[in-house]
C-alpha cells in the first residue's frame, strides 16, 4: 500500500522534535497569557485601590485632627453652659469605596485595619446624626457631656486606627505616597 503524497502522516509530523516544541508553544502560550494578564490587571486594580484608599484615610485623618480640637471646646463649652446644644458639621466623609464590593481586592494584611478605621468613622457619623436630633437637646447636661466625650473619644481611636493604617499601606505600598 502506497501512502498518497497529499496526505501526511501524523506520526511523521509529531515525529519532528520541532513540530512538538511549537505545538507545546502554541497550547502553552495559549493557557498562560491570558493568566499573566489577569493577574496584570488585577495588581493595577489592587494597586488603584490601595492609592484611592490611602488617599481617603490621609483626607479622613486630617479632618479628624482639625475636629478633636473642635469636639474638645464643644465638650468644655457643654460643661460649662449646661444649656449648650452643640450642632456637628463635616462628621460623614465622601465615600469612595464600597468595602462590601471590594473587599476581596483588599490586601490581606491591610483588612482588619482598614475595617477598624472605617467602622470607626462611621461610628462618628451616627454620633454626629444622634446629636444633631432631636433626641439629643432633651438629655440632661451630664448626659450629653459624657455622649460628647464618647464622640472625641471615638475620634481619637479612629485618627490612631487612620495614622496606622496609613503606615501600613505606606510601607507595603510606596508607590501610592502623596508626593
Amino acid at each position: 500500500m502506497t501512502k498518497s503524497p497529499e496526505l501526511l502522516d501524523v506520526y511523521t509530523i509529531f515525529a519532528d522534535p520541532r513540530v512538538v516544541s511549537a505545538l507545546l508553544v502554541v497550547i502553552i502560550g495559549s493557557m498562560i497569557i491570558p493568566m499573566v494578564k489577569a493577574y496584570i490587571q488585577d495588581k493595577k486594580a489592587r494597586k488603584n485601590l490601595v492609592r484611592m484608599m490611602y488617599e481617603d484615610v490621609i483626607d479622613r485623618n486630617d479632618r479628624l485632627d482639625k475636629s478633636i480640637s473642635s469636639i474638645s471646646g464643644i465638650v468644655n463649652k457643654t460643661i460649662s453652659d449646661s444649656n449648650f446644644i452643640p450642632i456637628i458639621i463635616d462628621a460623614k466623609g465622601e465615600d469612595y469605596l464600597d468595602l462590601k464590593a471590594e473587599k476581596w481586592m483588599i490586601p490581606n494584611n491591610l483588612t482588619q485595619p482598614v475595617l477598624k478605621f472605617y467602622n470607626l468613622t462611621k461610628g462618628l457619623e451616627d454620633f454626629a446624626k444622634f446629636i444633631d436630633g432631636d433626641k439629643f437637646s432633651k438629655l440632661e447636661s451630664s448626659r450629653r457631656v459624657a455622649i460628647l466625650k464618647g464622640m472625641e473619644e471615638r475620634m481619637k481611636r479612629a485618627n490612631k486606627a487612620g495614622q496606622v493604617l496609613s503606615s501600613l499601606i505606606e510601607a507595603d505600598w510606596p508607590e501610592v505616597r502623596r508626593k
